[in-house]
């Protein structure tokens, strides 16, 4: 059975809302620029995503 991609999503900051990209190179760290960025509390270091802070997907 032929498998065929409908679409490409890249998540260029790790939690927040996708973009959807209509070709992407595959690398051997993945996808260029997927979660390349995090957000992070400064006061305790850790990072945040969007199941804690729901805007970020918007």
């Amino acid at each position: 059975m032929p498998v065929t991609v409908q679409q490409v999503n890249v998540y260029p900051i790790k939690g927040c809302k996708p973009l959807a990209v209509k070709s992407a190179a595959c690398l051997n760290t993945g996808l260029p620029y997927d979660r390349h960025w995090m957000v992070v509390l400064a006061e305790t270091g850790k990072f945040i995503t969007q199941r804690q802070f729901p805007k970020l997907c918007q």
